[in-house]
C-alpha cells in the first residue's frame, strides 16, 4: 500500500493555529462534558472562577485554577470511573484521512494486528515528514526510536491489550538535556501539564486520564465500539514517560498462536 502524506492529512478536531487552546479546552470539552454528566450545579461548583483564562493567562494563575478544578472534581465525584470519563471525553481527537486507512483496513480484515501494522508504518511515515520538513519537533534520534519500537506511539498488542507509550514531544530540546524536570516537561504534550511543571504548582496525576482519551478516541474510531484504557505510567505521577493500556473486547482481539 502507497501511503501519500502531506500536513492536511491530519489535525485535531476543535484545535487551529488561530484557536486560544485553553479556552476552548475550558469551553468545549471540560465544561461541556461536566454539564453531560453531572449537571449544571455541580459543574459550577467544580469549574469555579475561569471564564477569564485563555492562552494569554499567567502560567501560575493557570496552573492554580487546574490544580483546585482537579481537586474539586474528587472530592465532588466519588466514583474514579466517572471522574476518569468525564476526562477522557476531554482529549484530543485526531481526524483525516490517514486514519481513515486503519478504519478500512480494520473493517477488511477485522485483523487487529494488521490495524497496528499500518498504524506504524504511518506513524512512521508521518514522524520522517515532521522530520524533514521540521513542522513538528522531531529529531533523528526521536525519528530513529519511533521506527525500531512500534511500542512508541504505534502500539504492541499482548494478548487482549494494546501497550502504548508517548513520543516525546520537543524531542530535539528533550535529548540535549540532563535536567530531570526539564526532561519531564519537553515530554508532555499537554500545555496545561508543561504550564504546572513550569511553575511548580501540583497538579493531581488525575488530570492526565485526558491524555488517555487520545487513544481511546483513535482505537474506538477504529474499531467502532466502546473500549477500556488504562493509564499505567504519567508526567504528573512523577513517571518519566506516559503509559497507556487499550483493553480490546474478546471479539475483536487476535488470539496468540
Amino acid at each position: 500500500m502507497v501511503i501519500m502524506i502531506t500536513e492536511e492529512d491530519f489535525g485535531e478536531e476543535g484545535v487551529s493555529k488561530d484557536k486560544d487552546f485553553i479556552k476552548m479546552w475550558l469551553e468545549d470539552r471540560f465544561s461541556k462534558h461536566l454539564d453531560e454528566e453531572v449537571g449544571e450545579k455541580l459543574r459550577t461548583e467544580i469549574m469555579g472562577e475561569w471564564s477569564h483564562l485563555s492562552n494569554k493567562s499567567l502560567p501560575e494563575e493557570k496552573a492554580r485554577w487546574l490544580k483546585g478544578a482537579m481537586e474539586r472534581l474528587e472530592t465532588s465525584i466519588e466514583d474514579y470511573i466517572k471522574r476518569k470519563g468525564i476526562l477522557n471525553d476531554c482529549g484530543c481527537l485526531l481526524t483525516g484521512p490517514i486514519f481513515d486507512q486503519l478504519s478500512e483496513k480494520f473493517n477488511e480484515t477485522k485483523d487487529i494486528d494488521e490495524v497496528l501494522k499500518l498504524n506504524h508504518t504511518i506513524t512512521v511515515k508521518l514522524h520522517k515528514k515532521a522530520h524533514e520538513e521540521g513542522f513538528w519537533n522531531v529529531d533523528a534520534k526521536t525519528l530513529e526510536l519511533v521506527k525500531n519500537n512500534p511500542l512508541i506511539e504505534s502500539g504492541v498488542r499482548k494478548g487482549s491489550k494494546i501497550y502504548i507509550q508517548k513520543v516525546p514531544h520537543s524531542s530535539t530540546e528533550y535529548n540535549q538535556t540532563n535536567d530531570e524536570k526539564e526532561k519531564r516537561k519537553l515530554y508532555c504534550h499537554c500545555p496545561w501539564i508543561r504550564n504546572s511543571i513550569n511553575t511548580g504548582v501540583d497538579v493531581s496525576p488525575l488530570f492526565c486520564e485526558c491524555s488517555g482519551g487520545f487513544y481511546k478516541k483513535f482505537w474506538e474510531r477504529i474499531v467502532q465500539q466502546p473500549l477500556e484504557i488504562e493509564m499505567v505510567k504519567s508526567i504528573l505521577n512523577g513517571d518519566n514517560t506516559c503509559d497507556f493500556i487499550i483493553h480490546l473486547p474478546k471479539d475483536i482481539k487476535k488470539e496468540e498462536e
